[in-house]
């Protein structure tokens, strides 16, 4: 009895120490779910971790044509067109994706480079080649005004006519120059009814007196460039997601442009105007830079699980702005103390514009998303740089011999730079 109640209470005692406790199953779902948690905190991290971005571009794009055109006098005028040909476009991007919702950082670098240029001037002056001299004109227009005297030269004589008739065509393309002056020319065989009165549709083109061909630069070094720095988030569904960036812009320009002009003065059988070999045409030096705040909104549809995407963005920068353009030295000629004397002016103009100026900018392409985090993309794209480009307007040249030191005066006027063309990008996100 004594023994049997020992052998209960040593049980007890046991089982109160924990070893005579049922051993507990072996934990075979308590791994599977360690490992588990542990790949989906990986998972968390690697999505939210920060990356490394970068992208570079290249493409091509042309500009609208520049209006260059200048008036001498109310009786002078050169017609111009200056087109930047087949710019090359570049582009390279360095960014860096913050943790979670937070957005990203972006340096976006643009460069815009000339390959060539296209030139168009046309010599408009108020005078024709007149026989006989003693003819009259017939203007409604011009019954008013004072006309320039006449010159006479081998029985003829280049009189004042109010409208301006077109004496010189001068193109460059590709580096080459071609210049021809097309006298207007009225006689009496052209006086259709016969009252000795010169009317503007009587004015008639018998064939270029004088013809030349030259080389030229074949750039003229335009160059532009822009550095923006941007902070930018996106947002909103799945399908469609917009995004929006903000920061600053840097801008600089820089590189020359090409003018016709008359130099002459006054009216002299169409004498004087700049036909890129006797008289050179003026190249007015351009310089600009700015600085100032930008923003983009944009959105992109996705298909495929983000594999194919389709965007859009529109970006503007406001700019505080410096614009200079130098004419560089260039002469004027007007008439000595007799008609038979010629005497040349030293001239040169300059000016500058502090201002503030827009920059607009729109794109929209396809990208392919890769795997490994690569992308390629490509995109049609329209930026303008306004109120960019300085030239003079009018000029105001001697128009006699006393008036030399006088000097010669210009207006100027800005204008805005428009490129438009495709590039091509690949981007990698780390």
């Amino acid at each position: 009895m004594k023994s049997r109640w020992i052998l209960v209470l040593s049980m007890t005692l046991l089982w109160m120490s924990g070893v005579a406790q049922p051993l507990p199953a072996a934990p075979q779902d308590d791994a599977p779910a360690t490992q588990t948690d542990s790949a989906e905190g990986d998972g968390d991290q690697k999505k939210f971790a920060n990356r490394l971005y970068v992208e570079v571009g290249y493409g091509s794009n042309d500009a609208d044509p520049l209006d260059t055109s200048v008036r001498t006098s109310s009786t002078q005028r050169s017609d111009n067109r200056f087109t930047l040909d087949g710019m090359d476009y570049s582009r390279a991007v360095i960014g860096w994706q913050f943790p979670g919702p937070k957005g990203g950082f972006r340096l976006v670098w643009q460069g815009y480079n000339e390959n060539g240029y296209q030139f168009t001037g046309l010599g408009g002056e108020s005078s024709l080649l007149v026989t006989p001299s003693g003819a009259t004109f017939g203007n409604d227009e011009c019954e008013n005004s004072t006309f320039p005297p006449s010159s006479s030269v081998a029985g003829q004589s280049a009189v004042g006519l109010c409208p301006t008739l077109l004496w010189w065509v001068v193109n460059v393309v590709d580096g080459q120059l071609t210049t021809e002056r097309t006298p207007p020319r009225w006689t009496s065989a052209n006086d259709a009814n016969g009252d000795g009165v010169v009317q503007q549709e009587e004015v008639v083109y018998s064939g270029a007196d004088i013809s030349f061909s030259a080389n030229v630069a074949p750039d003229l070094l335009n160059r532009i460039q822009t550095v923006d720095a941007l902070y930018g988030r996106t947002w909103g569904p799945r399908r469609i997601e917009g995004r929006w960036w903000g920061g600053l812009r840097y801008f600089a320009y820089e590189g020359t442009l090409l003018q016709g002009a008359w130099l002459r003065a006054p009216l002299s059988r169409g004498l004087g105007f700049t036909d890129g070999l006797g008289i050179r045409l003026m190249h007015p030096s351009q310089e600009a830079t700015g600085i100032g705040p930008t923003g983009m909104m944009g959105f992109q549809v996705n298909f495929f699980d983000k594999r194919v995407q389709l965007f859009a963005d529109g970006q503007f920068a406001f700019l505080l702005s410096e614009i200079e353009t130098d004419t560089g030295e260039f002469f004027t000629i007007t008439n000595g103390n007799n008609n038979d004397e010629i005497v040349t002016g030293r001239a040169r103009l300059t000016a500058d514009r502090s201002r503030t100026s827009w920059h607009t900018h729109i794109q929209a392409g396809a990208r392919l998303n890769l795997k490994n985090g690569l992308s390629l993309e490509v995109a049609y794209f329209k930026t303008g740089f306004l109120d960019a480009v300085l030239t003079p307007t009018e000029l105001r040249i001697p128009q006699s011999a006393q008036e030399i030191a006088q000097g010669t005066s210009g207006l100027f006027a800005s204008q805005d730079l428009v490129l438009d063309g495709l590039r091509g990008g690949l981007a990698f996100q780390f």
